[in-house]
């Protein structure tokens, strides 16, 4: 797989209970943005097919903020 300079980054994000929110999701989408200065991809283990979730899961590297 070749990344290219103008890819997105893609994160798989978990909400802490009563957090998670369109508002809240939208928000954190501009924050990264912001920060890395290219396009995001917000993801979370709800939206991702299993097979895909699953291999995900496995090369997911996790930080809490």
């Amino acid at each position: 797989m070749q990344i290219r300079v103008d890819s997105d980054v893609d994160f798989l994000v978990e909400f802490t209970l009563g957090y998670k929110s369109y508002n809240n999701f939208a928000d954190l989408a501009d924050y990264l943005e912001t920060l890395l200065g290219r396009e995001v991809g917000l993801l979370t283990r709800e939206s991702l097919r299993s097979e895909v979730g699953r291999r995900i899961s496995e090369s997911a590297v996790r930080i809490s903020i």
